[in-house]
């Protein structure tokens, strides 16, 4: 089936956004086969059995550009909205979710096509349409907001973007595409063609089996005071992803979570970590009721009985778990990270520009409470749970970028000993001070100095959060006290060009 779309007279609104239009048969969405019936209820049925032919066609006014593609359209969403949709009502439950699938059946099989901004992903198998159930009206951006700080923080994230959706010449308002957590997509970022586990929400097992799952899962219950049993943990689980999980969502103080919306997913080779990704995170950032005073951490979402919850107050208990989480609090909220206000603003604000010919006065708490006030109150709260240690942690004299050869850096903290590498190797986590325990490589000096100086190498860069990490720095306090590293500038003092 090929369809040609044409718009015309429409308002600058409609056109400020790419155009998505699907068709189909009318008895592919309603009456008794159709998806979107709900009498009988067809919108809580799933699977192939579910999935019917369209033809999908983008159009993008800015430049006049098109392109058709055939697909399988499926209802999108969890098990509470598909058993409340309803064509007659306003949104959310009148706004359905639906799912794109590009398989041999309807033609070439993959959507090959640009498709996500700034993604270098151009190939796809699924594409969901996010109407947005709790954010469906304005400002619409959290969700993608949560996705996109993720991908900042280095993590596997899925992007998305914003259309306006018509389904059969019928305006459905703007939605945002996104890429599906699936196989096909982890092998995206991951290569190759692996098999995956994949859990979601309550445990739900979506890809592989739950032998890995359950495996962790008895683990991360067991005492991680003890380091055996977190060394273990450390074999099944991908701990710096876990401490960006729910770093972001402690700063996002994200609610309807972690019982919900969530996904987790492990490679099926040997080896392989779990590493959990943000999913519909729509209840965040003052969305529905969430204050920026808010604390879950230990009161409502990560002080509860889901396995999350769970997971973090059972690490919580390492002393190494709480030194890393430290270590991350450092590389996100300090020079130029991904959870610094300046970070967050920049992507809040370029999704307010792109949505601004739809949403004119979109919901700006984000920018006008969330940024200004956060920051301060969660480092409070991360302080309290002993998580984080920022206000010893060493500083650069220059936070990255490049320098001229011969340049000295200069490295201090308020109080303790400070040590760096230069061959990219890590400071061991010692119980005693390294004062008493020097390292075999790298360099030590003595406790309380107030400055290390080091010279670039001609053509040097000093370390940038992007670059290769070819040294590393550690400061510690006491015998008892030991300090993050400090950034990813810090630990990556020189790069070669």
């Amino acid at each position: 089936m090929e369809t040609h779309t044409y718009a015309y007279n429409l308002s600058k609104g409609v056109t400020s956004l790419p155009m998505m239009s699907l068709v189909t048969e009318n008895s592919n969405l309603w009456g008794n086969t159709g998806i979107m019936e709900t009498n009988p209820r067809n919108t809580t049925k799933r699977g192939i059995a579910w999935e019917r032919p369209v033809s999908m066609e983008l159009i993008y006014p800015d430049t006049g550009e098109t392109l058709q593609a055939n697909a399988g359209l499926r209802v999108q969403g969890g098990n509470y909205i598909r058993g409340r949709y309803n064509p007659n009502a306003g949104p959310p439950a009148g706004k359905y979710s639906f799912r794109l699938y590009f398989r041999g059946d309807y033609g070439p099989g993959r959507l090959r096509h640009p498709f996500f901004p700034g993604l270098q992903v151009e190939d796809f198998n699924h594409i969901v349409l996010r109407a947005g159930m709790n954010d469906n009206t304005n400002p619409f951006v959290i969700d993608e907001l949560v996705r996109r700080l993720s991908a900042d923080m280095g993590q596997v994230a899925a992007r998305g973007t914003f259309m306006n959706l018509y389904l059969n010449g019928k305006s459905k308002g703007y939605y945002n595409p996104t890429e599906r957590i699936d196989s096909d997509f982890l092998n995206s970022w991951n290569g190759g063609e692996s098999e995956w586990d994949i859990i979601a929400q309550f445990g739900e097992l979506r890809e592989g089996d739950m032998m890995k799952w359950n495996e962790l899962k008895s683990a991360l219950l067991k005492n991680l005071s003890v380091p055996q049993n977190y060394a273990a943990v450390e074999r099944l689980l991908n701990v710096d992803n876990f401490i960006d999980y729910i770093m972001l969502n402690v700063y996002a103080n994200t609610g309807d979570w972690p019982h919900n919306n969530w996904r987790a997913a492990r490679e099926r080779v040997p080896g392989a970590k779990w590493r959990f990704l943000v999913w519909d995170a729509e209840w965040a950032f003052g969305n529905n009721g969430r204050s920026v005073t808010g604390n879950n951490l230990t009161s409502g979402p990560l002080a509860g009985g889901a396995d999350i919850a769970l997971f973090y107050r059972s690490l919580q208990k390492n002393p190494e778990f709480r030194m890393r989480f430290a270590d991350r609090v450092q590389i996100h909220y300090f020079n130029g990270g991904a959870l610094t206000d300046e970070n967050v603003l920049r992507r809040f604000r370029e999704m307010k520009e792109e949505m601004s010919g739809v949403l004119r006065n979109l919901n700006s708490t984000v920018e006008t409470t969330w940024v200004p006030r956060r920051r301060a109150i969660v480092m409070n709260q991360m302080a309290a749970q002993n998580i984080q240690a920022s206000e010893n942690a060493s500083q650069f004299s220059q936070d990255g970028g490049a320098v001229p050869a011969g340049y000295r850096l200069t490295l201090t903290a308020p109080d303790g000993e400070i040590y760096y590498t230069l061959n990219g190797g890590k400071w061991p986590r010692l119980a005693k001070p390294f004062s008493t325990v020097p390292p075999k490589s790298g360099h030590w000096f003595h406790p309380r100095t107030t400055a290390v100086t080091h010279s670039a190498p001609s053509g040097a860069a000093a370390g940038n959060r992007s670059t290769t990490t070819t040294g590393t720095l550690a400061t510690t306090a006491s015998d008892t006290t030991r300090m993050p590293i400090t950034t990813r500038t810090s630990a990556s003092m020189w790069t070669a060009r």
